[in-house]
């Protein structure tokens, strides 16, 4: 019950704050990532074999200049043969939490480390809105492929995710590389990523299905959560311009079949979850069955948590805990790792 509880904690913050009230409460993205890097570096290292003295911070800065935004890097970035670009939930509106960097280190550093591979995590410190809004997010994530790819990772030694908001922003990037929009920069990669990975994803703007009715009551997330968090992606005039050439990608789902077509060019596994008892869950499955039907050569798997709700591996990351979600992906992304 302890999961819910913490999930019942959220509920009453997203649904009673608005977006300047939950950012004045937090600390910003980077100020947890500097407070937890201080915290966990001793982690870190043991875990992955690096060697730091203790004058030198145990993390890297990368700003984008072009586009805004930053890529936070945990482990060794100029030794690393796989990347990791990691894309952090919380509705666009909430920065990184430190369950976000317990999940990178317990997952991808521990993967990469009980693989022999040389594992390094990006994480997107990306615009919140109010301050930007749709599409602002997505072109700072293509710039962080960009980045990658120019720094010398080929695109079969990158995976990329997140969380919530952050599996959205994922899958927008998915899109963008398997049909390119010309209203927005090009993703300089010819060949499909290593991986994908997809967390609790939100996958549209709608709020009408079963699953939001059967599961808002024990869900961290509801009808009025989500349909706040639209207007802030989108702005006030949301309606209007969801329905643009270029809103139509906020929410991927919403496009129909021309969702799913050719996400087979952008990426060659794929792992998705859905809690049992979140409210998105019906359209994470109708997702997945899309990738199924129209791309049979993507390595798939889909995993519906059992009593489980929105984002339970933000939870087990939030209370310091080697869960079951967090096993489970770790699992996966050493089947990625060696394959």
């Amino acid at each position: 019950m302890r999961p819910f509880f913490f999930s019942a904690i959220a509920k009453v913050f997203f649904y009673r704050l608005d977006a300047t009230q939950i950012q004045y409460l937090s600390p910003s993205t980077r100020e947890t990532f500097n407070s937890w890097q201080s915290e966990a570096c001793p982690k870190i290292h043991n875990l992955t074999g690096i060697t730091v003295p203790k004058h030198q911070p145990g993390h890297v800065v990368e700003a984008m200049e072009k586009e805004g935004g930053s890529l936070l890097w945990l482990g060794d970035h100029t030794e690393a043969t796989t990347v990791i670009l990691f894309l952090h939930g919380g509705g666009y509106i909430a920065p990184l939490l430190k369950g976000h960097l317990n999940w990178c280190r317990d997952v991808f550093l521990a993967a990469g480390a009980e693989t022999g591979t040389k594992v390094a995590v990006a994480i997107l410190e990306y615009t919140l809105c109010p301050d930007a809004r749709f599409p602002t997010q997505l072109r700072q994530a293509i710039g962080a492929v960009n980045t990658l790819i120019s720094s010398g990772f080929p695109p079969e030694k990158i995976l990329l995710g997140g969380d919530s908001a952050g599996g959205n922003l994922a899958t927008q990037l998915l899109c963008q590389i398997a049909r390119p929009n010309p209203l927005l920069p090009s993703i300089q990669t010819s060949r499909p990523l290593q991986g994908a990975f997809l967390v609790s994803p939100w996958l549209s703007r709608h709020t009408n299905d079963h699953s939001y009715q059967h599961n808002e009551r024990v869900d961290m997330l509801s009808s009025h959560t989500v349909k706040k968090s639209v207007a802030y992606l989108m702005g006030d005039d949301n309606d209007s311009c969801a329905m643009c050439d270029l809103g139509k990608l906020a929410f991927p789902l919403d496009l129909g079949k021309d969702c799913f077509q050719g996400l087979d060019t952008a990426v060659r596994h794929l792992y998705v979850t859905a809690g049992e008892q979140e409210v998105m869950k019906d359209q994470i499955v109708g997702f997945t069955k899309g990738v199924m039907k129209f791309n049979p050569k993507i390595n798939l798997e889909f995993v519906v948590q059992k009593e489980q709700a929105h984002d339970f591996i933000l939870i087990e990351g939030q209370r310091g805990i080697l869960g079951m979600c967090i096993e489970d992906m770790k699992t996966w992304v050493k089947l990625v790792l060696v394959s």
